[in-house]
């Protein structure tokens, strides 16, 4: 079988108080048939977003997206 994955994550401080941050997670693996093979885990894509103004109060907002079985950016021919 041949497996193939991919991870990205990036940040940006927008200023001193506000920093974002996003990572992406795949992974695809299919059979020499060209079966998908089982249990292999969905796409993943999740945003963080932190606001600390003052330096002593800290807010921290996670989003995250889970795509559907086997529908990552990757493909395999």
């Amino acid at each position: 079988s041949d497996l193939y994955g991919l991870e990205l994550s990036g940040s940006l401080n927008l200023n001193s108080w506000i920093k974002m941050q996003a990572d992406y997670a795949t992974m695809v693996s299919k059979t020499a048939d060209g079966n998908y093979t089982p249990f292999m885990p969905a796409s993943k894509l999740s945003a963080t977003l932190n606001f600390n103004p003052k330096q002593t109060a800290k807010k921290v907002w996670n989003f995250y997206f889970i795509f559907t079985q086997n529908a990552g950016i990757l493909t395999l021919e």
